[in-house]
């Protein structure tokens, strides 16, 4: 899967090895503090039920029929089963969003298309993958080696001049030297490695932390609707995904990484203090958005939401009800990628690599 994201065996899974899902075992099934409030799912519902709701029909949009209504709505009620999944959404710019993909039409509305079937086939990535593997400060996502950590440790030194120091998020680390840091990180477990790396990248991207901001692999989100929709209003584009449980598999926010952060503490290794931006209700996704959990796009300006094409077509089937909705959130939407590498889609976009991952949850990343 490719940030541009490819689907293997026929299932999209959010790309942690297999390390990982066993030492997820010793965390609570619940995600910690990842909930839906009420108030943010009836506003949802609501918005949903207001806006127009079209899809990608040859070059332009069309309405939803009154069956696909129908049947949609059945799928946005699955949507906020809070034991079943998490939304997201994500603002973005249009200048912004079509130089990724490289959209181009005479009009809005062509652009707004040639988007679309760019996102529902090979999906939102991170920063990483518009840079290719062979440049000197990517940090590979299960990269767990030495080197790994001795650059990890430089961009915290950064850090702690810049942007963390602001935010009092880190202690101890002006008294711990960088052989000292790298002889506590050996002396960790692999799942532990992997949670440590985790945990410092992600504060890294959170804070915005010039050194590392090019070499990111998470994509930002929000569960907030509202939040996401800042500063996009006038022109924008909202994206509007969800992330099956348990979400500590697909994604990372604070209350997540407690586990490793008190292992932090008992080997003295820095740690944070407090949590970053909390009123941005950030989740961070591992590569970036898959299309296989997109459910479509809302254009600001056009006033209406864009339906993933590939849903719609499962949705379409005999008999759709409720146990097909729930198996499309725990499995993800079915895409044909079997061209994905030689893809128009992915030819043309600004990506320069991308990521697969297969249903054992390991993802390895490839040039373009």
């Amino acid at each position: 899967m490719h940030s541009a994201f490819k689907e293997s065996n026929g299932i999209a899974i959010g790309g942690y090895p297999k390390a990982y899902r066993k030492f997820s075992t010793m965390i609570s099934d619940r995600d910690n503090g990842l909930r839906w409030s009420q108030s943010e799912a009836k506003f949802f519902k609501d918005e949903i039920s207001k806006i127009p709701l079209v899809k990608v029909d040859e070059d332009c949009l069309t309405s939803l029929t009154n069956s696909e209504r129908e049947k949609f709505s059945i799928f946005s009620d699955v949507l906020l089963d809070e034991d079943l999944c998490q939304l997201i959404f994500r603002g973005e710019s249009c200048d912004h969003a079509y130089r990724k993909s490289n959209a181009f039409g005479h009009t809005e509305e062509k652009k707004l298309v040639n988007h679309c079937r760019s996102v529902f086939y090979i999906g939102v990535k991170s920063k990483a993958y518009l840079y290719e593997l062979r440049e000197n400060d990517r940090l590979r996502v299960h990269d767990i080696s030495e080197l790994v950590f001795r650059k990890l440790h430089r961009l915290l030194h950064h850090a702690s001049d810049e942007t963390i120091h602001k935010h009092r998020m880190i202690n101890k680390l002006s008294s711990t030297d960088e052989d000292r840091f790298i002889e506590k990180i050996l002396q960790m477990s692999d799942q532990e490695k992997f949670e440590t790396k985790k945990y410092y990248t992600w504060i890294l991207h959170v804070t915005g932390e010039s050194q590392y901001n090019r070499m990111s692999y998470f994509l930002s989100t929000s569960k907030n609707y509202s939040v996401a929709s800042n500063n996009f209003a006038e022109e924008g584009l909202l994206y509007c995904a969800w992330i099956p449980r348990p979400v500590r598999f697909y994604a990372t926010y604070l209350r997540n990484l407690l586990q490793i952060e008190h292992r932090l503490e008992e080997v003295g290794l820095p740690t944070y203090r407090t949590e970053p931006y909390p009123e941005e209700n950030e989740v961070s996704l591992l590569n970036g958005m898959f299309p296989h959990y997109t459910v479509g796009i809302y254009s600001f300006s056009e006033h209406k939401l864009v339906v993933n094409t590939p849903l719609l077509l499962e949705l379409g089937g005999d008999g759709f009800g409720l146990r097909d909705a729930i198996r499309i959130i725990h499995d993800g939407i079915k895409i044909d990628q079997s061209d994905f590498e030689v893809s128009v889609e992915l030819q043309n976009s600004s990506y320069k690599s991308w990521v697969c991952s297969d249903a054992s949850g390991f993802s390895e990343d490839f040039d373009i």
